[in-house]
Formats: C-alpha cells, structure tokens, sequence
C-alpha cells in the first residue's frame, strides 16, 4: 500500500467517518478523493499522515466543524483543495485566505 499514489472512493456509499487506522502507510498517496459520500463527522486528524498529498476532494459529503489549520500546515504539498457543499465552519483566521477574487 505504501507505493499507492490515487485513492478514488467516490460515490461508494460510505457514511460515518473515514477509518482513523492505516493513512500512515499512504505516505506517498498524491490524491485522495472522497466526493459524493455520507461522511457526517470533523476531518479526522489522521488525514496529518497524507504528507505528499497533492489532491483532496472532499466535496458532496456531510463533513462538519472548523476547518482545522493542521490541513493547511501539515498537508504543506496541497494543490488542489474540493470542500464544496459540506458544512464547515469557516475559523476568522482564514477569512483572508477565502476572500473572493476581485478582477
């Protein structure tokens, strides 16, 4: 598993929250995509051990709480960020980050 590099578990259904065991060994994972499931729970902190990940869709799920910071400081290699249509709290922190473009 380690040499895995995509991860593509879309519209399979899955609820509850992602299994908090066995990301260490995605170490060289560069794309997760978890879209269009039933995941109803915070990003598990587990999602820490993706350290080449490079693509991560989270959209079309129920995740909930605070956009942890950990995201944008561990997951230092992330390209490419899909949140859409979750229930996230957006911290004041990141209100400069998130601000619409202005042409």
């Amino acid at each position: 598993m380690s040499s895995l590099k995509v991860l593509t578990l879309c519209r399979v259904r899955l609820n509850g929250s992602p299994l908090d065991e066995g990301w260490s060994e995605l170490s060289n994972l560069k794309e997760l995509n978890l879209s269009e499931n039933g995941f109803n729970v915070t990003l598990p902190s587990c999602f820490g051990y993706l350290t080449s990940i490079r693509l991560l869709d989270l959209s079309l799920n129920q995740f909930i709480g605070n956009l942890a910071l950990f995201l944008l400081i561990i997951l230092t290699t992330l390209e490419y960020l899909f949140l859409s249509y979750n229930h996230f709290e957006i911290p004041p922190s990141f209100c400069l980050i998130f601000q619409p473009f202005k042409a």
